[in-house]
């Protein structure tokens, strides 16, 4: 039996095999939705770069082609073109195997040991199949944060500059990666001016093609669909816990604020008063964003915390090995990643989890034992995990 165990461990830990699964979960769930005819999410994308194309509004309902609406920034329609020039099936695939290998890479190369690589792929694999199955965009926004850390930490200014501000005209919260420029002293200003140069170009490039007398109409438009869907719901969220299982006395204003104290004291707890500024302290960095921007985001669903637990394998992996964060990551595992699927209990998801929003739980818990860990600096240095 261990020798069973041992040669099985030993396979699921090779790189071309966990890339192997990765492509092959993005394909089959992409094929698998495309033969059932459920595949809203990718007909919305596709159907903007044509909107985008006719000079059409992209945030209004458009009944006759799908339901919902187009709530991304202008830009992205330009960047799904390569994907809505595709037929439907193959852009599919496509676009379902490339957001698996995006946060394959980036997890590739971060700088951690091949054993913390290993953890970290398999940790979120679950939570990533639950995002690959809705087609959006959850996948490549955690990507996209772990590859703005990756480049700084190769002192990449001109990727560093183009994946970081890319994230925000995907979707808005994936600008967050942003907060990590700060604790790259060296490279601050190198890095802010190549991201302000990026940030222009995206923020731009609908007018090369509907042309620039066009570009203030997109983004009044924009700008409406983000006052709206403000209203919309309270999320599987900080807010979601606290209007479902408390109050709903609290208006989403107040805790968001309450979020954003929480988020600058950190910050400036680890930047002015963490004496050792080393990896450990910025992969921290990391998971911190990636959980908060989650738990504080009134639009949160489910498979948007396929961000939120790439930080919380980043906060296992500099976590001291205890029975409390032992606790914790078995708890994020039950409630936050398996609650979705079929192995779940369904009665407990459809009667206790969604109504009250109980995946965001455990994040939170694991985000405020972070906290500790930092306020306290007892985080464990990464080069001394061994497990």
């Amino acid at each position: 039996m261990n020798t069973f165990w041992h040669k099985t461990k030993s396979f699921f830990s090779q790189e071309k095999v966990v890339w192997g699964i990765y492509i092959l979960a993005g394909f089959v769930i992409a094929l698998q939705h495309y033969l059932h005819g459920s595949y809203n999410n990718y007909k919305i994308f596709k159907a903007s770069t044509a909107h985008l194309l006719a000079r059409q509004n992209l945030h209004v309902e458009y009944p006759n082609e799908y339901f919902d609406l187009f709530l991304y920034h202008p830009s992205f329609a330009v960047l799904f073109a390569p994907f809505a020039w595709m037929p439907m099936w193959v852009g599919m695939c496509f676009w379902n195997v490339f957001s698996a290998l995006t946060v394959f890479y980036a997890i590739k190369f971060l700088p951690i040991s091949a054993k913390q690589k290993n953890f970290v792929w398999w940790f979120v694999f679950v939570e990533l199949m639950t995002a690959l199955h809705n087609l959006q965009t959850n996948p490549l926004i955690a990507a996209l944060i772990v590859w703005t850390f990756v480049n700084l930490e190769n002192q990449k200014t001109v990727a560093t500059g183009f994946v970081s501000s890319l994230g925000f005209f995907i979707k808005g919260y994936g600008g967050i990666s942003a907060a990590l420029l700060p604790f790259y002293r060296k490279d601050f200003f190198k890095n802010v001016f190549v991201y302000i140069l990026f940030f222009g170009i995206l923020a731009i490039l609908p007018a090369f093609v509907v042309g620039f007398d066009q570009l203030p109409r997109l983004y009044s438009e924009w700008q409406t669909l983000l006052i709206e869907d403000h209203k919309v719901n309270y999320g599987v969220s900080i807010i979601g816990l606290i209007c479902t299982l408390i109050t709903t006395s609290i208006p989403i204003i107040y805790i968001q604020l309450v979020g954003l104290i929480c988020l600058g004291l950190f910050l400036a707890y680890g930047f002015f008063l963490v004496k050792n500024q080393d990896l450990t302290l910025r992969l921290s960095v990391v998971a911190y964003l990636m959980m908060w921007v989650i738990l504080f985001n009134h639009a949160a669903e489910s498979n948007t915390h396929v961000i939120s637990v790439v930080g919380v394998a980043f906060w296992y992996l500099i976590s001291p090995r205890n029975k409390l964060t032992k606790a914790l990551v078995i708890f994020v595992f039950i409630l936050t990643i398996l609650s979705p699927t079929d192995v779940f209990p369904k009665f407990i998801r459809d009667k206790y989890v969604i109504p009250y929003n109980l995946k965001a739980l455990p994040v939170l818990l694991v985000w405020l034992h972070l906290q500790y860990l930092v306020f306290t600096q007892k985080y464990q240095p990464l080069h001394e995990q061994n497990d």
